[in-house]
């Protein structure tokens, strides 16, 4: 168990710190966390509390926000406008596609309603091979969800293998 896990959440930045071997106290960790930000970073970052986006409120005229709301708008396509894109595009029906998938219809329908679905990867990689993809349309789905097949990953290599292989599970 590390010391300092850092957790990613939606609305903000969450640091979970757990006990030290040495028995250090929570107030003391964060005191420690924050001087020690301060030296790598030679500015004090708010990670604390607050959304993503006020530490970048809060360095001022060194962060160009247009160029940060330009990036944000070449968003591409979500993993829910993809799914349903490449579903639309096989000719087959939802329940066809989600039952192929071994998906439940309930995490369908919440795909379906919600443009920001954030799928696990092994859901994404169900519906590659429930929808009979080929790789490239296997990788962008798995990039819509911000995912990518990995050879270090086992269970990467049998899916990419069912790909190739055309093999329905």
């Amino acid at each position: 168990m590390s010391l300092l896990p850092v957790i990613m959440a939606t609305k903000g930045l969450i640091i979970d710190i757990r006990m030290g071997k040495n028995g250090m106290k929570k107030e003391i960790l964060y005191k420690n966390l924050e001087q020690y930000l301060g030296r790598q970073y030679k500015r004090r970052i708010p990670m604390l509390s607050g959304t993503i986006l006020e530490p970048i409120q809060r360095f001022g005229p060194d962060i160009n926000m247009k160029s940060l709301e330009a990036l944000l708008k070449r968003r591409g396509e979500s993993f829910s406008e993809c799914l349903l894109r490449m579903i639309d595009k096989s000719g087959r029906t939802d329940a066809d596609v989600y039952n192929a998938a071994h998906i439940d219809r309930r995490v369908f329908s919440k795909i379906r309603s919600s443009k920001d679905y954030q799928p696990k990867k092994e859901t994404a990689m169900a519906f590659c091979i429930g929808l009979q993809l080929n790789m490239d349309d296997a990788k962008q789905l798995l990039g819509s969800a911000g995912y990518a097949f990995s050879n270090g990953s086992r269970q990467d290599l049998i899916v990419q293998f069912f790909i190739e292989h055309k093999i329905m599970i």
